[in-house]
């Protein structure tokens, strides 16, 4: 009778266990498919939310009535901690997911101000054998007279008070003329922000050859947001005009890859080197890729004191793009996504390489493509996307190659096959891409691209025009330039109005492009 009556009580004893722990299940799990929510669509979320009603439906059969099983009560109390620990680690992963899109579209801000840091590079002839920045006392500086006046200032009063006395100063209108300056001893010495770094080897690719980097003067400046900011000076702001809800309104993103090589991520100025404007409609699931070339002649800020090639907009930071691109194509832009080499090589690579066809077949630093099909990995398809002067319409045919990787990396990251890796991926993703989209907007797409129910319909083409040889700003002097045909430019707003509207496109491979 009284080992009866123990097994009794332990018999209840469990199955009151059993019962709390089962409270205890059902709230972590509703916990769960909460948390979950904001980027599950409602058929999968209904799924999980199935399961689990189902399953906590079992344990109550398990644990109630008058009769107790022992066994039964094990069973429950077993699953309910084996569930709540999945529901633990699921919050955490939802945790490092909000995180990650946080980080991706982290604005640099302190107590409501911008805070904007930037390296004035020094350079000097490797012919004069100076190796300290000390050296510079009595010595001509090469300054830039329009470019980036605020920030050389700046830099100009720390070499001051390094050197103990005034500098003198030599000016330039532009890079290709301080460049010059630099070369024929105009100037023994040139102050040049790292932003224009790449103009430099660009424009003299022999430039490292005949002079090096003496020293850097980081300058660090905080503003407040609204103060209205002088063209010269590039800050970290944003001119975009959001939509109200990017799961149920249509809207236009900037897509912008810089040619710097930046492994800290993406780099914050210099040249704008893919310029692409994308409508993206949720409701009919479609988008549009429009390739603007990088030498296309428009002007910066939209303000004509300011002619230049659009690749030089991204020298002033991605609100001056998006003011290039806005007027260029008088829409407004909702939102920019910005990219750098390295991004695409990190991003590629994460998701296992991607497939692309090419119609030419070329050779680019090592990397063979192939007519037709190409498989590629991070590397290759980086020079797959760089390549254009050995292709027969240069920057036009890159600009297809460039929407072509966009679509492989785009079709191969909402691939179900990325599932099992989604926090490797968002991992790699978020150190290599920076957005204006904000996290819960980043979440609704989220949300768009697992729904699984259609695919996205992805459609390209690019705005055209004709070399020339102009005035550029930024350069200070005439540069090769592409004026543009503005029956294309027409052709390209309308395709984007028609997305926006919802009206379905379907091109084919000469709208987007004819050689």
């Amino acid at each position: 009778m009284s080992s009866g009556y123990n097994n009794s009580n332990k018999g209840g004893a469990l199955v009151l266990i059993a019962r709390i722990l089962l409270v205890v299940e059902a709230a972590a799990l509703a916990l769960m498919c909460l948390n979950v929510s904001s980027i599950l669509p409602m058929r999968r979320l209904g799924i999980i939310i199935g399961i689990c009603v189902l399953v906590i439906a079992l344990q109550i059969v398990m644990v109630a009535g008058g009769r107790r099983y022992k066994g039964r009560s094990i069973a429950s109390i077993l699953l309910s901690i084996a569930l709540c620990v999945v529901s633990v680690l699921v919050m955490m992963f939802m945790r490092n997911i909000h995180t990650s899109l946080e980080q991706i579209s982290e604005t640099t801000r302190q107590e409501n101000k911008v805070v904007s840091t930037q390296t004035i590079n020094v350079y000097v002839r490797k012919a004069d054998g100076l190796k300290l920045m000390t050296e510079l006392a009595g010595r001509n500086i090469g300054i830039l007279e329009a470019q980036d006046t605020r920030n050389t200032d700046l830099a100009l009063n720390q070499l001051e008070a390094e050197l103990g006395e005034p500098v003198q100063t030599v000016g330039f209108p532009g890079i290709l003329l301080i460049l010059k300056g630099l070369e024929n001893g105009e100037a023994d010495a040139i102050l040049v922000n790292s932003m224009f770094a790449s103009a430099l080897t660009e424009n003299d690719p022999a430039f490292l050859e005949w002079a090096e980097l003496l020293g850097t003067i980081d300058i660090t400046k905080e503003q407040p947001v609204d103060e209205t900011e002088e063209v010269d000076t590039p800050v970290k702001t944003t001119t975009v005009k959001p939509v109200e809800n990017v799961a149920n309104n249509a809207f236009l993103i900037y897509l912008t890859g810089m040619d710097t090589i930046s492994f800290e991520g993406v780099s914050e100025l210099g040249n704008s080197d893919v310029n692409m404007i994308a409508a993206v409609n949720p409701t009919t699931k479609q988008i549009l890729l429009v390739n603007i070339p990088r030498d296309y002649y428009w002007y910066l800020w939209g303000d004509e004191s300011y002619p230049d090639k659009i690749t030089h907009s991204g020298y002033y930071g991605v609100d001056c793009s998006i003011e290039t691109m806005s007027t260029l194509f008088d829409m407004d832009i909702n939102y920019y996504v910005k990219v750098g080499y390295s991004s695409v090589v990190n991003i590629v690579d994460a998701i296992g390489g991607i497939t692309v066809w090419s119609d030419y077949e070329f050779e680019q630093d090592g990397v063979y493509i192939n007519v037709g099909e190409n498989y590629l990995d991070g590397y290759s398809a980086l020079q797959f996307a760089r390549q254009r002067y050995s292709l027969p319409g240069g920057d036009r045919a890159r600009g297809v190659n460039q929407q072509t990787v966009i679509k492989a990396i785009f079709e191969k990251v909402t691939s179900a096959e990325m599932l099992p890796r989604f926090s490797e991926v968002l991992s790699i993703i978020t150190s290599n891409v920076i957005t204006s989209l904000p996290p819960e907007d980043l979440e609704k797409i989220m949300k768009m691209t697992l729904d699984g129910t259609s695919g996205w319909n992805i459609q390209s083409c690019q705005v055209d025009g004709a070399g020339s040889w102009g005035y550029c700003f930024s350069l200070g002097d005439e540069n090769d330039i592409m004026i543009p045909d503005w029956d294309t430019v027409e052709t390209a707003k309308g395709l984007l109005t028609a997305v926006l509207n919802g009206e379905y496109i379907e091109l084919t491979q000469e709208d987007e492009w004819e050689e």
